[in-house]
């Protein structure tokens, strides 16, 4: 039931900026400001620091089972466990 699988390593920069178009932003003018960001930093090569955090997230087995029973609609997120630095998975 991995859907990131099909998309790279989630959390790359790469899977962020394929991504980047399916979220939802507060306004019109919060997405043209992240979406100029992101392709600022992707014509750098993915140098320096992205317009985002990424963080490594513990999902326990009732949160998997309540997201795969909603259909993935449910995101029971913990806080982060580990903040990723910028420069590491680079793409």
């Amino acid at each position: 039931m991995n859907e990131t699988k099909t998309l790279g390593t989630q959390m790359s920069h790469k899977w962020i900026m394929s991504n980047i178009p399916k979220e939802e932003y507060a306004t019109p003018k919060d997405e043209a400001e992240m979406v100029a960001l992101a392709k600022d930093f992707e014509r750098s090569r993915f140098k320096g620091q992205p317009p985002w955090d990424r963080w490594i997230l513990m999902v326990t087995k009732p949160q998997m089972i309540e997201h795969r029973n909603r259909g993935g609609h449910c995101h029971n997120i913990l806080r982060p466990v580990l903040k990723i630095a910028g420069n590491t998975l680079e793409y």
